[in-house]
């Protein structure tokens, strides 16, 4: 057997923090840089003449102006301005005081009590959240995880000569499956207001890969469209209206809005009938919601997440989808319903889409596979859902998914989850 050994690597610690010496230059032997300060094992200190050497072999040469002593091995890599004695001195003694003041501050962050409070606050949400979600919320990372493979699968059905449009909402979708999963994360923290404004951004972009899949045959296509204006706007947020591709874009969108994010659902005979969001939704065949009437209306919670996105006087005075009384600065375990059935049913409209839009992959074994386990996470996971007690749910109490059941004399029974106690 033959043993090969590799050279330890030296650990070095940067010489002064926050401070900067145009003059001194810390590079030592064969260019390598020393940042402790003279104190490398091959450097010496000679106090005959005040002077450090590179190494312990005679010194052949001299620096008068630093009083730096090198051998003919070093003199080829002899740093041009180098630091003194009394300097090397000074910058350890400044390392040891910042040094001794971190450990103080360190040391008084760590025994403040609302650190420790904050901490116990995590550790007994963290807790509650693992006794009461922990089926449904292994149910949405199921989810997410097989939406995750179908785009991995569908990668290899997206290869050249595939149409703008599936490659466009190939893109979507995994963005889409990426913020699914960031969502399951800070629910499993308690985190329920960033779980609510990423399931925002979800929501956009579910409503935008329905709108790319439902096109028409007007020629530039959306997803062209979308494509431009993705580049339009990246050239504008950069200050680069003289670019060549953004002066080509302004010639071929002419009379349309390039400024505007929303520009691109304009159709080609009409530039200035831009739709928004709510729109577009509606137009995709999704109800806002009034009164007690569609509670989990995804148009309607996104219009409630405004609030929450955006910080105002509403978002403060108000909590819409969070219960009363519920620790806003802070993780809790009440109201994780909301991002929770939200994610799941919008992992399970944009895996839809996206095996629409390959007909090839969606008739294969493995794209019914996708979408039939699809159905069933998500199913599995609303069921968990309405099993949570009642005090550990939002204002919107969860997703109703009570259902009938016919018996052989005709009669109708209404089945609906007991929840826990």
């Amino acid at each position: 057997m033959i043993w090969k050994f590799k050279r330890r690597e030296r650990f070095t610690i940067p010489v002064a923090f926050g401070k900067f010496y145009p003059d001194w230059d810390f590079k030592r032997k064969h260019g390598e840089l020393n940042c402790d300060a003279m104190m490398h094992r091959s450097s010496a200190f000679d106090p005959k003449n005040g002077a450090w050497t590179m190494c312990r072999r005679k010194a052949t040469s001299e620096d008068e102006s630093g009083k730096l002593q090198f051998c003919t091995r070093h003199t080829k890599g002899r740093p041009p301005n180098t630091c003194t004695n009394e300097q090397s001195i000074r910058v350890l003694a400044e390392r040891s005081e910042f040094k001794e003041d971190l450990l103080g501050f360190f040391g008084a962050y760590e025994g403040s009590p609302v650190v420790k409070e904050r901490r116990r606050q995590r550790r007994r949400v963290e807790k509650a959240i693992g006794k009461e979600w922990t089926e449904s919320l292994n149910w949405l990372e199921k989810a997410v995880a097989n939406g995750l493979e179908c785009w991995d699968v569908a990668s290899e059905w997206c290869g050249d000569g595939t149409p703008l449009r599936t490659s466009t909402l190939h893109k979507l979708f995994g963005r889409a499956c990426v913020l699914a999963e960031e969502i399951t994360d800070d629910c499993r923290r308690g985190r329920i207001q960033s779980a609510i404004r990423q399931w925002r951004s979800l929501f956009e972009i579910e409503v935008n890969m329905a709108f790319i899949a439902r096109d028409t045959t007007q020629i530039p296509s959306r997803a062209e469209r979308y494509e431009d204006w993705s580049e339009a706007n990246y050239f504008l947020v950069n200050y680069r209206q003289n670019d060549v591709r953004m002066i080509a874009l302004c010639r071929k969108y002419r009379n349309w809005k390039l400024a505007d994010h929303d520009g691109w659902t304009a159709p080609p005979d009409n530039p200035n009938a831009i739709l928004s969001l709510d729109k577009r939704a509606q137009q995709m065949g999704y109800e806002r919601g009034n009164g007690q009437q569609s509670l989990y209306s995804p148009l309607h919670i996104y219009t409630l997440c405004h609030s929450y996105v955006h910080n105002n006087i509403f978002a403060i005075s108000n909590d819409a989808l969070t219960p009363n009384g519920g620790t806003r600065d802070g993780p809790t375990a009440i109201g994780l319903d909301v991002p929770l059935c939200l994610t799941a049913m919008s992992i399970r409209n944009v895996t839809r889409l996206l095996l629409a839009s390959i007909p090839r992959l969606q008739a294969s074994p493995s794209g019914r596979y996708y979408g039939r386990c699809g159905d069933i996470q998500t199913d599995q996971a609303l069921l968990e859902v309405a099993k949570v007690r009642p005090d550990s749910l939002s204002p919107l109490r969860g997703v109703d998914v009570s259902g009938t059941i016919t018996s052989d004399d005709g009669t109708e029974y209404l089945c609906k989850p007991v929840r826990r106690k």
